[in-house]
């Protein structure tokens, strides 16, 4: 990946942190919860990063396992915020529970931890734009449609997701074949990720400032 792209990638992400730690007070749960998941994205990257300068992948691949863990686990804690279902703390049982169990046997059986681990994101994949529909729908079977900050959220979700499934379900088949514009779709996606991490930077923002300003 050209350092120009790589370099907006990690741009987006610490902007999407630090407009979330600076918004924290006046933020709701939910994206309390966003915030930190972003904070941890940045230690992430930047452990990644490191790794791959002193070419220790082992333990980048093995960032990548328990990140994924981690990442799991805040975005459904997310969901579940604004979804509210009955039974609310069995959920979030279940939420604790199945990361780390899906994530462990991902490592024993299938891709131990000097491997990528694309089984968990393509898992995470198919949660998120579950999860991120399934709000959606919620919002638009109301009777009155209130575009708000989460909706929207959830619509970069939507797109994030879908296009990481995409993504990692060919990327494997299309470097075994050789094909031509395999890079090219690798920077599609990272700029995907910068899209998705931007918009939800400027939703953080303009939510709190708006809720700021309705309070004065």
């Amino acid at each position: 990946m050209e350092n120009g792209v790589l370099y907006a990638y990690y741009f987006s992400i610490i902007l999407a942190a630090v407009i979330g730690i600076v918004r924290f007070e006046s933020s709701d749960r939910a994206l309390r919860i966003l915030t930190i998941l972003f904070v941890t994205t940045v230690i992430s990257e930047l452990l990644c990063y490191i790794s791959l300068i002193e070419g220790h992948y082992k333990i980048r691949y093995s960032l990548f396992h328990m990140y994924s863990i981690f990442q799991g686990g805040f975005l459904s804690g997310y969901f579940l915020e604004l979804i509210k279902p009955y039974h609310h703390g069995k959920y979030l049982i279940a939420i604790v529970v199945f990361w780390p169990l899906i994530g462990l046997l991902n490592i024993i059986y299938l891709q131990p931890l000097d491997a990528l681990n694309s089984n968990m994101l393509l898992t995470e994949s198919l949660v998120f734009i579950t999860l991120s529909l399934l709000f959606i729908y919620k919002i638009l079977k109301g009777e009155r449609v209130i575009i708000t900050s989460h909706f929207i959220i959830s619509l970069v979700m939507l797109v994030f997701w879908s296009s990481t499934l995409l993504f990692w379900a060919t990327i494997k088949i299309l470097y075994r074949n050789h094909w031509k514009y395999t890079d090219q779709i690798m920077y599609a996606q990272a700029i995907v990720n910068i899209f998705a991490y931007l918009s939800i930077a400027i939703t953080i923002f303009y939510h709190t400032k708006k809720k700021n300003l309705e309070s004065v």
